[in-house]
C-alpha cells in the first residue's frame, strides 16, 4: 500500500468493532519449549513485537507475516487466527503502534536460588556476575566479548551466556556476507541482559556480469515426453482482489505444469531435503536460494510474483480459480483440511484453466521478486492453510527470508 493507502487502511481498521482471537495452536499439544521462560507460542510473539519492520501494524499482520511460519517451524502446533463468530466482529482489527522508546535492551531479573530452611552455611563471598542474550538477524553469526570469541548465533537462536563478569562490556557480532557490528553494553549483577543486533548486509561493487552458466536441458517428467510445462499468452490480467483489481501486462511465458518433485530435484541437485519423502511429491524445506539454483541448473528460472498469479488465476477474475466458492475447494487443492497434515503427489487434483496443477495448496511456491531488502515473496498456499490463503491472489504475510526453509515451501519453474 502507498503510504496514504496505508494510513486509510489502518484508520478503517480502528474505526470499527474487532472480534478476534490469537491461539496458540488448535485441538492439539501445545509445547511450552521456548525462550526465556515462555512458551514456542509466547516466545515468539514478543520476538515479532520486537522485529516488526513497522511502527504500525495490525494483529493479523503481525500473524501472517511472523507468527504462525515460525511457532509452525519450531512445534508441532499450528496456531490459530480467526474472527469470533455471532460477537459484533464487523471488519475491524487490532491496531500495535510501538513506542518510541527504546527497546534494545531488556533486563530480565533472574529468580532468586533458594535453601532448605535448616541448612547452615558460611557467608558466601560476594560475587558479581550477571547474564547475557545475544539476539541477531544473521545465520551462524559469531558472537565475541572483549574479542574473545563465546558462540553463534541465528535467528530464533540466541547465544545465552551465564555468569559473566558484571559492568561494560565489548560485544562484537559478525557473519558471513554481513557488517560486523561492535557495540557496549552493561551486565547488572544477577540479572539477564537481552541485545539486539542488526546486522547490514555487504553492499557488493558492481561488476562486469560473469559469463553465463552452461545450460542443462529441461529433464522429462517419466512417461509422458515433452518438459511438461504450459504455455501461459501473453496480455492484460487483473491482478490483486475482486475489490481492488489493476491491469497488469504479462509477456507470454511457459510455465512448469506441476510443482518440482522430490525425483526432479534430488536428480539436478543429489540431495533430497523433504520432510515428507516421495518421489512424486512436491519437494519442500528449501530455500529461495536452493529453488534458484535448481531453475538455473535446468536452464529455467523462478517466475516473478505476477507471472504466478496470472498464471494461477487462468483467465479468470474471481476470488478462487475455481470460482466465487470455497465449497469447491477440495476439488483443486489440497489445504488444512483435507490434506492428513502432509503434502501429496502433484497433480492428484483438478488442474485450472491453463492446465496448471496445485497452483493452490500442496506447498506454498517461491518467486523471484523481493518483498523488501531481506525477505522473499511466495504464494499458493499450502497444506497447513485455511481456503482463505489459497485465493489466487492472496499475498499478505507470504514472505519468508531467502535463506529460511519450511516444510510448507516448494516452487515450480517457467
Amino acid at each position: 500500500l502507498s503510504k496514504g493507502g496505508r494510513e486509510e487502511f489502518l484508520k478503517k481498521m480502528r474505526a470499527k468493532p474487532s472480534r478476534t482471537l490469537m491461539a496458540s495452536g488448535g485441538n492439539e499439544p501445545v509445547s511450552d519449549s521456548g525462550g526465556s521462560g515462555h512458551s514456542v507460542f509466547a516466545d515468539t510473539f514478543l520476538k515479532a513485537l520486537r522485529e516488526v519492520d513497522k511502527t504500525t501494524f495490525t494483529a493479523e499482520e503481525l500473524f501472517h507475516s511472523f507468527i504462525k511460519e515460525r511457532v509452525a517451524g519450531k512445534s508441532e502446533q499450528t496456531p490459530e487466527y480467526n474472527t469470533i463468530k455471532n460477537s459484533g466482529h464487523d471488519g475491524g482489527d487490532f491496531v500495535f503502534t510501538l513506542r518510541t522508546a527504546s527497546l534494545g535492551t531488556v533486563s530480565i531479573p533472574a529468580p532468586p536460588p533458594s535453601l532448605p530452611a535448616e541448612a547452615t552455611l558460611p557467608p558466601a563471598p560476594v560475587v558479581l556476575q550477571g547474564h547475557l542474550q545475544v539476539n541477531v538477524n544473521a545465520p551462524s553469526a559469531k558472537v565475541f566479548i572483549n574479542e574473545e570469541e563465546k558462540g553463534t548465533a541465528s535467528p530464533g537462536s540466541p547465544l545465552n551466556m551465564e555468569n559473566l563478569p558484571t559492568g561494560t562490556a565489548s560485544i562484537r557480532v559478525e557473519a558471513e556476507g554481513y557488517e560486523s557490528l561492535q557495540k557496549t553494553v552493561t551486565i547488572q549483577r544477577n540479572q539477564w541482559t537481552q541485545e539486539v543486533f542488526e546486522l547490514k548486509r555487504v553492499q557488493v561493487a558492481s561488476l562486469p556480469p560473469p559469463p553465463p552458466p552452461p545450460i542443462t536441458p529441461p529433464l522429462k517428467k517419466g512417461g509422458e515426453g515433452g518438459f511438461n510445462m504450459v504455455l501461459i499468452p501473453s496480455g492484460e490480467f487483473m491482478a490483486g482482489e475482486p475489490n481492488s483489481l489493476k491491469g497488469m501486462v504479462i509477456n507470454a511465458f511457459y510455465m512448469d505444469k506441476y510443482e518440482v518433485t522430490q525425483r526432479e530435484y534430488e536428480q539436478v541437485m543429489g540431495k533430497n531435503p523433504s520432510s515428507f519423502k516421495g518421489s512424486d511429491r512436491p519437494v519442500e524445506s528449501v530455500t529461495w536460494y536452493e529453488a534458484d539454483e535448481y531453475c538455473r541448473k535446468v536452464g529455467k528460472r523462478l517466475p516473478t510474483e505476477w507471472e504466478w498469479e496470472k498464471a494461477a488465476k487462468g483467465g479468470t477474475t474471481t476470488i478462487f480459480y475455481w470460482g466465487e466458492s470455497e465449497d469447491m475447494a477440495g476439488d483443486y487443492a489440497w489445504y488444512n483440511e483435507n490434506s492428513g497434515k502432509k503434502t501429496h503427489p502433484v497433480g492428484q487434483k483438478k488442474p485450472n484453466n491453463y492446465g496448471l496443477y496445485d497452483m493452490a495448496g500442496n506447498v506454498c511456491e517461491w518467486t523471484s521478486t523481493d518483498y523488501d531488502s531481506s525477505s522473499k515473496i511466495f504464494r499458493g498456499g499450502s497444506w497447513r492453510y485455511d481456503t482463505i490463503y489459497v485465493r489466487s491472489s492472496y499475498r499478505s504475510g507470504g514472505r519468508a527470508p531467502p535463506d529460511y526453509s519450511y516444510y510448507g515451501y516448494g516452487f515450480r519453474c517457467v
